[in-house]
């Protein structure tokens, strides 16, 4: 049998038993996904831009996706981002302008002071791009008009030099037919670049890749959007690793969570149960008396009567059991059953109990537990005069002395508590079950009231 399967309680018996670290995890785990939230936090505005290229750029070896690009790369420079700001009148912290091979768009966030002032930027960033390529698109066109315009000029002055040179001439002479031929080359030439200057002029007035806002802008999250967004995911991770632990936990070392599982695990009955404080929920009379007359009815005609209580679990049981003893010794005199109280100590020394207070020792009577003749010669001659010798080991008492023990009495119980380590309860139903024995049953909770964990 698999102990630790058997008597795993549920995960929800964990966090009942865990529930302050449980709590103090979740707390924790939430303040640093607070913490984080608010650190993380920074006012941005999102817009998405669409680039359009137009035929005639493929003549002129312009793809989409360098025109992507290019567009991406400019909304981001210093000089858009600086005319943005001047038209918005905000200060634009910084611009990220992202695009995706074969895509039209280019994704743009906007980070500013604050959420008002990154959609402002993220307004002014396209018009102010606009300007700034519309005023780069004129230069450009000046530089080339230019250019032609000075080369018009260098050929009006050859027009003009060849006109004298032909003036010179006299009529119908070959030199003449010489200069009238330079002439018409340079006069179609002049033409060419009139007809280029106003193509440039044309081109330049078309539109080659036009730029738009395809969506947005938007705010970026605020502050209580990262909030919502990440306590409850720190609380979530909380719950699963406290859930993660507890199993864990609770597969390795099981701990009683109800009556029955105690029953089961010594197979004995549940004589008694104590009371216990007002969160405890059970509330009982005194169990002294309950657990007595069991005792009295197991020990039958043994005189004098042997009766063992052994604490199991914390250490605080053993104190308890020795309160549930003191208060059982007049319900057995009352019962016609002169009662003695002795605490075993780990070695195995023995000390009489009196009025809850530690009495005398009874020496020598460690030597005599492992002999039940020897032992009510030794209580005999201690003149102690019992019916009834109830015996109650500290808890971690030594494991050949509790086997003595359980061999000396005539009945036994077995103290222990809700929320107890499950351990000592294997090993000490381990040693019952090596002796042949078992005990006669078993008492939870004894002390009245219960203290309060």
């Amino acid at each position: 049998m698999n102990e630790s399967e058997d008597y795993t309680p549920s995960l929800v018996a964990g966090l009942v038993r865990f529930r302050t670290r449980v709590v103090a995890t979740v707390v924790a785990f939430a303040v640093l996904g607070a913490i984080y939230a608010l650190v993380s936090w920074q006012p941005q505005a999102t817009l998405s831009v669409a680039v359009q290229v137009s035929s005639g750029v493929s003549n002129q070896n312009i793809d989409a996706d360098r025109a992507t690009s290019e567009v991406a790369a400019q909304l981001g420079s210093p000089q858009v981002v600086d005319a943005a700001e001047e038209a918005a009148g905000v200060t634009i912290d910084s611009v990220v302008a992202t695009w995706s091979q074969g895509q039209s768009t280019v994704g743009v966030v906007v980070t500013a002071g604050s959420d008002s002032a990154a959609e402002a930027g993220a307004n002014a960033l396209i018009p102010a791009y606009q300007q700034i390529r519309s005023e780069q698109n004129s230069a450009l066109l000046q530089v080339q008009l230019d250019a032609i315009d000075a080369s018009i000029a260098d050929i009006d002055n050859s027009i003009n030099l060849t006109q004298s040179q032909l003036a010179a001439q006299p009529p119908n002479s070959a030199a003449a037919a010489d200069l009238e031929a330079e002439l018409d080359i340079l006069n179609a030439r002049r033409n060419q670049l009139r007809s280029d200057r106003d193509a440039a002029q044309v081109a330049a007035s078309a539109q080659t890749v036009s730029v738009s806002l395809a969506d947005g802008p938007d705010q970026g999250p605020g502050r209580v959007s990262l909030l919502l967004r990440y306590v409850p995911a720190a609380v979530v991770l909380a719950l699963v690793l406290c859930l993660a632990a507890i199993a864990v936990v609770e597969r390795r070392r099981p701990w009683l969570s109800d009556l029955d599982t105690a029953r089961r695990l010594l197979g004995a009955p549940v004589i008694a149960v104590g009371q216990r404080d007002a969160a405890g929920n059970q509330v009982a009379d005194d169990v002294a008396p309950v657990v007595a007359m069991s005792l009295l009815r197991a020990m039958g005609d043994a005189d004098p009567g042997i009766a063992l209580v052994l604490p199991r679990g914390p250490v605080s049981l053993g104190d308890s059991a020795m309160a549930l003893a003191d208060r059982m010794q007049p319900v057995l005199e009352r019962a016609g059953a002169s009662a003695t109280i002795l605490s075993i100590t780990t070695t195995g020394r023995a000390f009489v109990i009196e009025g809850g207070q530690v009495g005398k020792e009874i020496p020598g009577l460690w030597n005599e537990l492992g002999s039940r003749e020897h032992f009510e010669k030794a209580i005999e001659g201690a003149k102690l005069g019992a019916d009834v010798v109830v015996l109650v080991p500290v808890v971690d008492v030594e494991h050949e002395v509790l086997l003595d023990l359980v061999l000396l009495a005539d009945a036994s119980v077995v103290a222990t508590s809700l929320g107890t380590d499950l351990a000592p309860l294997f090993a000490l139903r381990r040693d019952y079950e090596a002796l042949g024995r078992r005990p006669d049953g078993v008492v939870l909770d004894p002390d009245v009231p219960a203290p309060v964990a």
